[in-house]
């Protein structure tokens, strides 16, 4: 049988069961979505890619059985199915390996960083191992090649220099823990958001604003970050406040101890404990300072606690005849002698 004859019966075959893969991916999929949607996204995911390789392989087999070809031809083939097999084998436990890894994490709470870098990295190692095993099979001495990229490496360094300094930087970002995934945080340039992931050269950040800042990772390790999920959930909010000189500050203070025990109860987040304070601050040119203290639980209710507490001072001010002065200046004018004026 002539190689083009052995060509259509494989591809023939590898066509036919590239259907047969689909249309059973499909129906396993429907069926783990109803029953277990961990059997789906667990197992079924990391069968995807590989699964065509195993149609590649069964494809060419029973290619060169059906033309009966021979010799070195056969032998070829027989190396092709080899590296398919052994190349499906080490994408499916890299798939199937971060996924557990992923999911076992998240459902135990396992104190493992859950970034895409992490992940990627597990990935890497196996793909690097099976990359090797496929290597030796084929008879390729790794000795040589590990030597051929040791003395090459400097010239690799320096081409990708900015990509090794930022996958080494998200390397210190997880060994250091500075920042973690789900954290709150804010940058020395004001931006502030939540962290979605730490990958293998970018950091993105959520803003509040629903848009994504993607930040490479050395950036990060050289950036001043106020971190406000450590060293535990919930930060302090400072409310400022200002009353006129004629204000009885006994009674202010009391007016804002009772709506800050009001917010406990009222707004979203806000504890009660520790305790609100009110404590003044300064004399300002035409007003009194003074602060209410108040610790929520969740970093981005902030803007929203904030919002509705200054409504409450306000409205209750009023009620109160507590007056929030407007800023003014008193010009003294004084009479000179000639009848000039001076100011």
């Amino acid at each position: 049988m002539t190689p083009l004859s052995y060509a259509g019966i494989t591809i023939g075959i590898v066509a036919a069961l590239l259907t047969v893969r689909w249309v059973t991916m499909r129906s396993l999929a429907r069926w783990a979505m109803n029953r277990n949607k961990d059997l789906h996204d667990l197992y079924l995911g990391s069968l995807r890619l590989p699964s065509i390789f195993w149609a590649l392989a069964i494809g060419i087999y029973e290619g060169i059985q059906l033309s009966g070809a021979t010799g070195r031809f056969a032998l070829d083939a027989d190396k092709v199915i080899y590296v398919l097999l052994l190349a499906s084998i080490t994408l499916a436990g890299a798939n199937l390996l971060t996924r557990l890894l992923r999911h076992y994490v998240q459902k135990k709470a396992l104190p493992i960083p859950t970034t895409g870098l992490t992940y990627d990295l597990v990935k890497g190692v196996v793909i690097a191992v099976g990359v090797l095993v496929i290597l030796h099979s084929l008879g390729i001495s790794i000795v040589p090649l590990l030597t051929a990229l040791g003395v090459g490496g400097l010239a690799v360094a320096l081409a990708l220099q900015d990509t090794l300094s930022n996958l080494f930087a998200g390397i210190q970002i997880l060994l250091e823990k500075p920042i973690r995934v789900g954290d709150f945080i804010k940058l020395d340039s004001g931006q502030e958001g939540v962290v979605r992931d730490i990958g293998l050269r970018t950091t993105r950040l959520l803003l509040p604003q629903a848009d994504v800042l993607v930040i490479p990772n050395n950036k990060i390790t050289q950036t001043i970050i106020t971190n406000y999920s450590m060293p535990e959930e919930g930060t302090m909010i400072v409310i400022p406040v200002s009353v006129s000189y004629d204000s009885d500050l006994d009674h202010v203070e009391m007016v804002l101890t009772g709506i800050a025990a009001r917010a406990t109860q009222e707004v979203d987040g806000v504890l009660a404990a520790p305790a609100p304070s009110v404590s003044y601050t300064a004399f300002g040119p035409s007003s009194i300072d003074c602060s209410l203290s108040l610790k929520i639980s969740d970093v981005t209710k902030r803007q929203s606690a904030s919002h509705t507490i200054r409504k409450m001072i306000f409205n209750q001010f009023r009620e109160e005849s507590i007056e929030i002065p407007m800023p003014h200046t008193t010009v003294s004018i004084k009479q000179g002698q000639g009848g000039k004026t001076d100011l």
